[in-house]
């Protein structure tokens, strides 16, 4: 699959019919095509660096460098299917992928650090990656100040991005269901 397949791919996704409250959802989802492109250039980069890392057989990989391979491409496609995952606008699942992205991104910058360390010859491949994972938290921080506002509070059953003040609310408007603890 080529760039221009991939794009259409996502165009195909962000065209979705605005009757209703889908219109509530355009900031969101132009938000998110900078944030897929730059995912993409991510996961180009990622790939030519894991290219140029010894084998995992190779015999002279004294200091465990192949290794970063499987991290590194695990974590560069992570931020492109979760980025996929939270097209849907629902706040929780929105919530809860962009917390996956950052810690992908960030693992990502370890590892630069982590090959760094170990000697890696083409640091300028590493300097590109980290330039790249910075364009993409300046789009990820607009991408996050674009999810739609939660009127209702919904726990996610796992008391994460609520307060005990939240819960309480949402216990006493909700006596039927269970309590969060």
């Amino acid at each position: 699959m080529t760039i221009d397949d991939d794009d259409r791919e996502y165009d195909d996704l962000d065209r979705e019919d605005e009757e209703g409250e889908e219109w509530k959802l355009r900031p969101l989802r132009e938000a998110a095509t900078a944030l897929k492109k730059r995912s993409r250039q991510i996961l180009q980069t990622v790939t030519a660096i894991v290219e140029t890392l010894p084998k995992e057989d190779d015999q002279d990989d004294q200091n465990h460098t192949s290794y970063h391979r499987g991290w590194m491409m695990e974590n560069a496609m992570m931020i492109g299917a979760k980025l996929a995952g939270a097209g849907s606008g629902d706040y929780m699942i929105l919530r809860e992928n962009a917390v996956q992205i950052k810690l992908a991104a960030r693992d990502l910058l370890i590892q630069t650090s982590g090959l760094e360390m170990f000697d890696y010859p083409h640091t300028e491949y590493l300097h590109t990656l980290r330039s790249e994972i910075e364009e993409f938290r300046r789009d990820f921080v607009k991408w996050v100040r674009a999810f739609p506002a939660e009127d209702d509070i919904y726990p996610d059953g796992w008391a994460l991005f609520y307060t005990e003040k939240d819960l309480a609310k949402w216990n006493s408007m909700n006596p039927d269901e269970p309590k969060e603890e």
